[in-house]
């Protein structure tokens, strides 16, 4: 477009106030332009849809004039990127889309996707600081004149969202399946949404075995979904989605309240059965934890000392003294407080010895390569030390073999769960196991 061309757009409205990019409008007729160009001249277009990563959390932290500030710099690193053909434009917030017309194939496409990346990757200094970005880039390639502008768009739209999904800080191609992918991810959220609703949620519990007796001494409780027209999915097939979406607080409040209850009718036949319940990041760093953790307790009727509360090793590492603080509230409530990836994130001795804990869990994969690894073999052992140095019990996850269960009461692991003792069942069949002596905790 014509010098001109822009004055006459201006008029119009047609660019961005705040970078002087194109806005969507005039973005989609140099998309709908450069379509009918492509046609006669037989070369593909592309589309590249930009979002910067973590933009929210910088606006926060150093202000929305910064934001703001941030955002042209970044309009001029896109414009000094692209040839005098090619159109950077902004849609909104920090979505930024180019247009590359003429390509002599598609892969050029992908080349300049890289250099993008390569260059929003280096410091912005202002204001005396320097803030790094990164970006996920989505790309959607056309050859055909008979595609619509918006399709164009929303198949870039879904190439970005691919790429957050994937980590961030990368590009992604559009294809038809990567389509389906997408189209079934917003179906399982949508379903997951009515779960709760329509009372799809399950609640199966796996003992926790003793390893020196073989003594059932506690229950971890793990959700499961019974989803219409594909069975019953274990947790690791849907809470990952749920915790990207915030589902997790929803199905984490029902599941500590359907397993507090579940505890309390337990305990009147051994008042020392102990419930392990898992707590996603979303869960853990609420403000309102505590409290619903309390209310959960008191509407049971369970006593605080039979729930065990898991974190993930990596989420208490992720803000180490907020933790700190976390834990001492829920340790003042009187529940018993775990671990969970126990070796995952590399806690200092430091956070274990000061963070009220009364075990920790060694991951399954790790337990997976007990046999036959002398690497994760003595990765284990060592893992077992530590803990026992602090006066902590470890419990190890994932056991399926005998092998594996005799290898850690050799090395004097106090307490194990899986397959090998019991598969995660409902509360009918874990009320048979109870028939045997269950043992303490303690």
């Amino acid at each position: 477009m014509s010098v001109t061309d822009d004055a006459a757009a201006d008029a119009y409205g047609f660019h961005d106030p705040l970078t002087t990019l194109p806005n969507r409008a005039l973005l989609m007729q140099r998309v709908k332009q450069a379509l009918a160009r492509s046609g006669r001249i037989e070369r593909p277009i592309a589309v590249l849809f930009i979002d910067l990563d973590n933009f929210k959390q910088i606006n926060d932290t150093l202000g929305h004039q910064a934001g703001d500030h941030l955002l042209i710099l970044i309009a001029g690193v896109l414009q000094a990127s692209l040839r005098a053909s090619d159109t950077a434009a902004r849609l909104a917030g920090d979505e930024f889309v180019v247009l590359l017309e003429d390509l002599n194939n598609p892969a050029e496409a992908a080349l300049v996707a890289e250099r993008i990346l390569k260059q929003l990757a280096a410091p912005f200094s202002f204001g005396g600081r320097e803030v790094q970005v990164s970006a996920s880039v989505g790309v959607a390639i056309s050859n055909s004149p008979l595609d619509a502008p918006e399709e164009l768009l929303h198949r870039a739209d879904v190439a970005m969202y691919r790429a957050k999904q994937q980590g961030k800080n990368r590009f992604e191609v559009f294809d038809q399946r990567l389509s389906r992918e997408i189209h079934e991810r917003l179906r399982t959220e949508h379903d997951l949404r009515r779960a709760l609703e329509h009372d799809e949620l399950r609640l199966l519990f796996q003992p926790e075995v003793r390893l020196s007796d073989d003594a059932i001494v506690g229950v971890e409780a793990l959700v499961h979904w019974e989803r219409p027209g594909y069975g019953l999915l274990g947790p690791e097939e849907f809470l990952p989605l749920a915790e990207e979406t915030g589902l997790s607080l929803p199905i984490g409040r029902w599941a500590l309240g359907e397993a507090c209850r579940q505890a309390h009718g337990w305990r009147q036949s051994d008042p020392k059965l102990v419930m392990s319940v898992n707590l996603s990041a979303r869960e853990f760093y609420r403000a309102e934890l505590v409290q619903e953790v309390a209310s959960a307790l008191r509407e049971s009727g369970l006593e605080p000392g039979g729930l065990a509360l898991e974190i993930p090793e990596e989420v208490a590492m992720r803000d180490p003294e907020r933790a700190s603080a976390i834990f001492l509230r829920l340790h003042g409530l009187g529940v018993k407080l775990a671990i969970d990836r126990f070796g995952e994130a590399c806690a200092s001795l430091r956070h274990l010895r000061s963070w009220p804990l009364f075990f920790v869990k060694i991951d399954r994969a790790l337990v997976a390569e007990l046999i036959g690894n002398r690497e994760s073999a003595a990765l284990v052992g060592t893992l077992i030390d530590v803990a026992h140095a602090l006066d902590l019990r470890v419990l190890a996850e994932g056991v399926e073999i005998a092998a594996e269960a005799v290898w850690l009461r050799e090395r004097h692991c106090d307490l194990a769960q899986g397959d090998y003792f019991a598969r995660p069942s409902g509360s009918r069949m874990i009320g048979l196991l109870f028939g045997q002596d269950i043992g303490a905790l303690a």
